[in-house]
């Protein structure tokens, strides 16, 4: 089911991904914070992704409730190959926007997440974004380290894997898929909610 977008409204520069599997304790909380953002307050639009993967607890039911009424425009895909690697796959290839933001159905994004993310990956040469300390003191010394080593260790370890980590990942959608995408033939080990 989707949501009819308003009419008006300029086209959604962003899609955001949710894949879930078996989430009907935190989905319905996850959607509320989603229609919430700022971005939709200021004028701004999105497209909401979500891709059940295969969930047997009435999970895509719980999110159709969420979002019902919400004022966006949203759609719920079912991918029933098990993994997640599969249900970004199926989410990227219905995505049309120029940016793409992937999350996690367990997580409450601050009203500020899709905003904040829209004005960092529209900087000159920026293709991706990664939250990191969404909730804590983002100048504390725990995020401050994070945020040095990330790059210099984690990175150069893991450089043969696609990983992501954090609170979610921003891309600008035809660099991702110029790249592959999530594509498991060229990256046969997904670190994503590892």
């Amino acid at each position: 089911m989707t949501a009819a977008p308003t009419s008006g409204t300029p086209a959604a520069d962003w899609t955001f991904i949710i894949p879930f599997f078996n989430e009907a304790d935190y989905i319905a909380a996850t959607c509320a914070t989603l229609a919430a953002q700022d971005i939709l307050r200021s004028g701004g639009r999105f497209r909401l992704i979500l891709v059940d993967n295969g969930s047997t607890d009435g999970s895509a039911d719980i999110a159709r409730a969420a979002l019902a009424g919400a004022a966006l425009d949203w759609t719920i895909l079912a991918e029933p190959r098990p993994g997640k690697i599969h249900a970004l796959t199926t989410a990227l290839a219905a995505a049309d926007t120029r940016y793409v933001a992937l999350g996690d159905a367990d997580t409450l994004y601050p009203p500020h997440y899709l905003s904040t993310a829209d004005r960092l990956i529209r900087g000159p040469g920026v293709v991706a974004a990664m939250a990191m300390d969404v909730y804590g003191d983002p100048e504390g010394f725990a995020a401050r380290r994070r945020r040095f080593l990330y790059p210099r260790v984690i990175a150069r370890l893991l450089a043969k894997q696609t990983h992501t980590g954090g609170y979610g990942q921003c891309f600008d959608l035809g660099v991702l898929r110029a790249v592959g995408g999530f594509d498991e033939a060229i990256w046969p080990y997904v670190l994503l909610d590892h």
